[in-house]
């Protein structure tokens, strides 16, 4: 059991490394792939993440932020526009927009937040640079807060050291203020036992008033009864003779008006005397109480003066104190922040998705898309070209006028189709059952899967053209598959890689083509806007073609004698076929690329040739060298009679095919 185990063993190796290619791929496949991945991702370093900024003016704590940003590790770029830097997350071109506000400064007025555009489609990325970004600005914000508190402290410090400073003038103010408010208490009891209060109930000012009414009435009677009698004199002296007794009687009357008048004169006369009398001794008093009131005055202006050098010392303390007030005021005003939130938090963020949330499902889905189109057009295409080697029909086929480009556009054609409706199927289901929006673009999402589909099936297709075997083929297109799919950021974000790799994984086309589905399904690009990147995966799609055309011409001799078996007992069909081609070489040069010249080749021990066959062998400068090798060491397998008729039929056919188009 164990040694026919064995012998299947041996015989499986055996099978795999007959094919070199096979071999080559089984062996160099996977160390070329761990190679690769190696120098792509063994790193320790963090994500290379590039950051779009835009700010209307760069303030110092806007160049702050950036600095810190350049010193991080963060590739910082800068953008004209608003627009233009959240544009630049839409295409890769950065992994974030920060955007920065007008008036970004700490105060109590405005509030300085910073706006963070990502993409939540990058998934295995934006929750990480929404992370890295917060922190950073969260340690920005830490920083300016620790400052704002210190400088609030040492504010602090000033208003303590100033208010400490003028505490004991505050205490010598006080006192000032006590002693005149002690002395001020003083004055006021002396001021208020004054007596200045004169006793006019002696004086009677009203009975000197009516006495000298009296007196003047009296003056004025006797000035007219002087006069009067004057009058009565002079009129008498006239008649004096006849009058005498009259004017006896006159003098008498007069005599007794006089008597009258002089007792009220005498009368009014001592009431003044009596009032003066009065009037002097209140005088007397009202002075001393004056020269008393004037002592308490002299005492009180004493105070006063006191009060008043007490109170301009008070001043200039007072001065004193105003200062350090005005010093603590402005040491206090000049803090602009005294919100405490602002202080604790002086720096906020706030994340600004390009599109709307989503589920997972939504934002895998392109990757998921370009993965199956990929997969599909590279197998599918291999496959078909192997299987038509495979055929019988192969070698008639090959021989018929029929160019390779026919062919190849065949194949090509086979290919896209079925992957398109392989893709259109994926897309209705997405559609209607994990609510994809995709009819709003459907058109450029039909485009972007066509030419991604045809870039795909063309490397299939070569694939298929350069191997020999379906297996190896088949290991190719997975290898290079896996490849494509390792160096996107389907598994770990192109960030991750080496500056140099991930600019080459930036061409990657399946990255192209994921990059391309996103732009359309999620930000709703027009073909105006995708066309770099389209004539990108065009270019390659028509290098792929070229290159598959020239391939397939070249192996299109080669497979005359190649993949088909020819008879070698004699040598004759093979000599046959040798001096055809040596005829035709002009003719088949329509078909093939220009032939190298062939070495002498040195046959097998079992094949005899005559003189005739060796020249022939000689002079076929039409036939590759490692051709001419195989099919000398091919000839040697016997075949059946069915066989060489089969292949004699296709040879007389080759010749007719080539004397038409001679």
């Amino acid at each position: 059991m164990l040694g026919k185990t064995e012998q299947i063993i041996r015989k499986n190796v055996k099978l795999i490394m007959r094919s070199r290619a096979s071999a080559l791929i089984i062996v160099l496949g996977p160390l070329f792939l761990i190679l690769l991945l190696g120098l792509a991702f063994n790193t320790s370093d963090p994500y290379r993440i590039t950051v779009g900024v835009y700010a209307s003016n760069y303030s110092n704590l806007t160049e702050g932020m950036l600095t810190r940003l350049t010193s991080a590790g963060f590739d910082v770029a800068r953008y004209p526009l608003g627009d233009a830097c959240i544009d630049s997350v839409k295409t890769d071109e950065s992994n974030v927009c920060i955007v920065f506000p007008a008036q970004f400064e700490i105060s109590d007025d405005t509030m300085a937040e910073i706006q963070l555009h990502v993409d939540y489609s990058e998934i295995n990325l934006v929750y990480h640079v929404v992370d890295v970004l917060s922190s950073q600005v969260s340690a920005q914000s830490q920083e300016i807060g620790a400052a704002l508190a210190e400088d609030l402290l040492t504010r602090l410090s000033v208003v303590d050291a100033e208010v400490s400073k003028r505490v004991p003038t505050i205490v010598e103010v006080v006192a000032a203020n006590d002693a005149i408010a002690q002395k001020t208490d003083e004055i006021f009891k002396s001021l208020n036992s004054i007596d200045l209060q004169i006793n006019t109930a002696n004086i009677r000012f009203g009975g000197i008033q009516e006495d000298l009414q009296q007196l003047k009435e009296i003056t004025a009677n006797t000035i007219l009864e002087a006069k009067f009698l004057i009058d009565a004199i002079d009129t008498g002296l006239v008649g004096l003779s006849g009058n005498k007794s009259n004017l006896q009687n006159k003098l008498d009357m007069s005599d007794a008006t006089f008597d009258s008048y002089d007792i009220r004169l005498k009368n009014v006369v001592y009431s003044l005397d009596t009032l003066m009398t009065n009037l002097s001794q209140e005088i007397q008093f009202a002075q001393s109480k004056l020269d008393n009131a004037m002592a308490t005055r002299n005492i009180a202006v004493a105070r006063l003066d006191e009060i008043k050098t007490g109170l301009t010392t008070t001043i200039d303390r007072l001065n004193q104190i105003q200062v350090g007030m005005s010093n603590i005021k402005t040491t206090v005003a000049s803090f602009e922040v005294k919100n405490a939130e602002r202080i604790v938090s002086p720096l906020t963020t706030r994340i600004v998705p390009l599109t709307s949330r989503k589920t997972h499902f939504n934002y895998l889905f392109p990757t998921l898309l370009v993965l199956v189109v990929m997969i599909t057009s590279v197998l599918l295409g291999s496959t078909l070209v192997m299987s038509e080697k495979k055929s019988r029909a192969y070698f008639r086929n090959q021989i018929t006028p029929t160019p390779d480009s026919v062919f190849l556009m065949a194949t090509f054609l086979t290919t896209v189709v079925v992957v398109a409706i392989q893709a259109l199927i994926y897309l209705i289901i997405s559609s209607f059952f994990f609510d994809v929006a995709l009819f709003g673009s459907i058109s450029v999402t039909l485009g972007i899967v066509l030419i991604t589909s045809s870039l795909f099936a063309l490397l299939g297709i070569l694939l298929g053209t350069l191997y020999k075997s379906e297996e190896t083929a088949i290991l190719a297109g997975i290898t290079l598959s896996s490849i494509m799919l390792l160096f996107s950021s389907s598994i770990l974000p192109l960030e991750s890689m080496h500056p140099i790799l991930k600019v080459l994984a930036n061409w990657n086309p399946f990255v192209l083509g994921v990059n391309l589905l996103k732009e359309a399904l999620f930000f709703d690009f027009g073909l105006s806007l995708l066309v770099g990147s389209l004539f990108t995966l065009f270019t390659y799609a028509a290098i792929l073609f070229i290159v598959t055309l020239s391939v397939q011409r070249w192996l299109r001799l080669h497979t005359l004698v190649y993949y088909h078996k020819l008879p070698n007992k004699t040598g004759k069909m093979r000599l046959e076929l040798l001096g055809l081609l040596e005829r035709e070489g002009s003719i088949l040069r329509r078909f093939f690329f220009k032939a190298q010249p062939v070495p002498d080749v040195e046959l097998a021990p079992e094949v005899t040739l005559d003189p005739v066959e060796k020249s022939l062998l000689s002079d076929a400068d039409e036939i590759p060298a490692k051709d001419a090798t195989t099919t000398a060491r091919e000839t040697r397998k016997e075949i059946s009679e069915e066989r060489k008729l089969e292949i004699e039929s296709e040879l007389r056919r080759l010749k007719r095919e080539l004397e038409k188009l001679g």
